[in-house]
């Protein structure tokens, strides 16, 4: 199990229609649509991205290999930004 943190710079609020990050660190905003908000929730909460692949697949009924292909992208966007990271590093 791979759990994830938010950077200490990273500010969410989450709206109606999704979310938003704040970097402050360099004062990058990013929105997130409603999906990519609630990933970002379960992320930080402790939901491994496995799990999330499969209760999200569950859920929606989507296939399970497309949504674990988005989940992995949005996880590595995140990392790559500096926005999240594997807890421990």
């Amino acid at each position: 199990m791979v759990a994830y943190i938010p950077s200490e710079s990273v500010k969410f609020v989450l709206q109606q229609d999704g979310g938003m990050l704040l970097d402050l660190s360099n004062g990058h905003f990013y929105g997130l649509n409603p999906t990519s908000a609630l990933l970002w929730n379960a992320l930080i909460g402790g939901t491994d991205p496995e799990e999330l692949t499969e209760n999200l697949s569950a859920e929606t009924g989507a296939d399970p290999q497309i949504v674990k292909a988005d989940v992995t992208r949005l996880v590595q966007d995140l990392c790559e930004r500096g926005l999240l990271s594997p807890e421990g590093e």
